[in-house]
């Protein structure tokens, strides 16, 4: 697939996923029950997807197997008719979903509790995050571009917040934001070794199986009714289900194979532009020339890392 297809792919995800926020606060139900249907919703959809071809669980299927049982170079064992199903992936997909929990049930607290340029912002610290997590288990090194990158985009942010958040201590809310970055880049870095193995949508499919599972044991835990919510919460999961999961983390995930990780973790930081945007028309959050400029910034930043050579694309773009 031609490298701008995939950057065109990326550009859909990112304008998907910085529309989380809005949704989780037009919502107002609790994060368990917007998570919770979310995923149920999203685990519905790609089920059929994922059972679909013999040996879904391998990236690089290569040929049929013979009548006789025998193993990959991976150590996955396959059966004659069966699929292939290689143990330490499928172990990688649900510490994913976990991770991804995690991070869905954090940013929507989040977003329904403190500004929603304010959660954003604090959210985009995530790039750092992969950055060196990709240094440490994967040996990427933060290139001058990406360091370049992550200054004007990082400029452009506060710049947002300059405007946007006044000194104040941080609150419960704040702190759940940090975490929510913390955890996305845990499951974006288990993602990247998952799909080193698995194809995209069982990959995706087992991550929202996975946080599927999780939500509905915190939506026990918490005695909350699974049904009993008003016509605006329904309306807004169905949309949090086809903008930010299917078209955006479905994208997102399914780009971990072909683009560079830093670059992805980077094009996050357009979010907050975003989602002001975003919250401006939907929530009549000012929008004003501070606003504008910081989406200026941080598309500058981005564009450093577009200039040609900026992503690299897989070897094995068979999924």
């Amino acid at each position: 697939m031609p490298g701008w297809v995939h950057l065109l792919l990326l550009s859909t995800a990112v304008i998907s996923l910085s529309q989380a926020a809005i949704l989780s606060r037009w919502a107002a139900a609790p994060p368990e029950i917007v998570g919770f249907w979310r995923m149920v919703a999203a685990s519905v959809c790609l089920f059929p997807f994922a059972l679909h071809g013999s040996r879904f669980w391998n990236a690089n299927p290569g040929p049929e197997p013979d009548s006789t049982d025998r193993e990959n170079k991976s150590g996955a064992k396959v059966e004659a008719g069966g699929s292939l199903l290689h143990w330490p992936s499928v172990v990688l997909c649900i510490s994913s979903g976990g991770f991804f929990f995690l991070h869905l049930w954090t940013y929507i607290y989040a977003a329904q509790n403190t500004n929603i340029a304010h959660t954003v912002i604090i959210f985009a610290s995530n790039p750092l995050l992969i950055a060196g997590g990709a240094f440490l288990f994967f040996q990427e090194r933060l290139s001058f571009r990406y360091a370049l990158a992550i200054l004007f985009t990082g400029l452009g942010l506060v710049v947002l917040k300059s405007e946007k958040v006044e000194a104040e201590t941080l609150s419960l809310a704040d702190l759940a934001a940090f975490a929510s970055a913390i955890f996305f880049a845990g499951y974006i870095l288990t993602g990247r070794l998952a799909r080193r193995s698995v194809r995209n949508v069982p990959y995706t499919f087992g991550v929202y199986a996975s946080a599927s599972v999780l939500f509905f044991f915190a939506v026990v835990f918490r005695n909350l009714s699974f049904t009993e919510w008003p016509a605006q919460a329904w309306i807004a999961i169905g949309i949090y289900v086809l903008l930010p999961t299917l078209l955006g983390h479905t994208l997102y995930s399914y780009l971990l194979k072909h683009l560079d990780i830093n670059l992805m973790g980077c094009s996050k930081l357009l979010e907050p532009a975003l989602a002001a945007i975003s919250a401006w028309l939907l929530f009549s959050e000012p929008l004003t020339q501070r606003s504008i400029l910081s989406f200026l910034i941080t598309s500058l930043g981005l564009a450093v890392l577009l200039w040609p050579g900026g992503s690299r694309k897989s070897a094995n773009a068979n999924d």
